[in-house]
């Protein structure tokens, strides 16, 4: 019978164990990994919701002629989406003014091109998201709205 050398002395046991430290160490690393990109796909979640947000109020005030011809700030309600979003549409401002095509500036009443801008910012108090958006328009309506 052939038998084993004696001068191992636990040497199998010491690689196994360094081995298997490796192996925890890659572990923990991916898992450390997995949470930090977690935490960015719900940073960019709650980002994206605050602009829908802010766009979606944006459309709102867009389809009322009424937020052009008498413009005031308007705070809106957050999506069902998420807790602690606000959404505030600032005060439509006018840009520009002019006849409106095929009308002169010399007849009464005559219709005007106005170009006007509308902000809205969404802020999540719970994730910290913020975005402000901008939108221009150009409406034609009677004279004496933008001033």
């Amino acid at each position: 019978m052939m038998g084993y050398p004696r001068k191992q002395n636990g040497v199998a046991l010491v690689v196994s164990l360094l081995m298997l430290s490796v192996m925890m160490l890659l572990a923990v690393t991916a898992i450390r990994s997995s949470e930090v990109s977690l935490r960015i796909v719900a940073n960019v979640q709650s980002q994206q919701i605050a602009e829908e947000d802010a766009e979606r109020a944006i459309e709102t005030v867009l389809s009322s002629a009424d937020n052009f011809q008498n413009p005031h700030a308007v705070t809106y309600n957050p999506s069902s989406d998420s807790d602690g979003l606000t959404t505030t549409v600032s005060k439509a401002d006018c840009l520009s003014v002019r006849p409106a095509p095929g009308y002169s500036a010399r007849m009464p009443n005559a219709p005007e091109e106005t170009t006007w801008e509308v902000t809205a910012s969404a802020n999540d108090d719970r994730s910290g998201a913020r975005t402000e958006v901008h939108q221009g328009v150009k409406i034609i309506m009677t004279a004496g709205n933008c001033t």
